[in-house]
């Protein structure tokens, strides 16, 4: 018979986000941008569920939020910004006038 902690390492919830990964998504239709704090599951009957901590705060109905609580489908994974491999352009073609 297996242990309790691999028992455990077999059948809890795996999360999709790690803490600290950046996302983006929409709240009562307005777009937010945050980090990851949690991937959780409270109970089976809600199922999985990320807090986010948001980057700017959310006003909604006069209530003032900086974290989140949302399902998966509500967020999606931000792309990193800064590519070392990605070109930037050539200055000439940045600064010609529109004729």
């Amino acid at each position: 018979m297996a242990s309790l902690a691999e028992y455990f390492a077999q059948h809890r919830y795996q999360g999709v986000y790690d803490l600290g990964d950046r996302v983006f998504g929409h709240w009562n239709k307005i777009p937010f941008v945050g980090t990851v704090g949690n991937d959780s599951v409270v109970n089976e009957l809600e199922g999985p569920r990320i807090t986010v901590h948001l980057d700017l705060p959310l006003k909604f109905e006069d209530v003032l939020y900086t974290m989140l609580i949302v399902k998966h489908k509500q967020v999606s994974r931000l792309r990193e910004l800064d590519d070392d491999g990605a070109p930037i352009g050539k200055a000439n073609s940045r600064n010609k006038k529109i004729k």
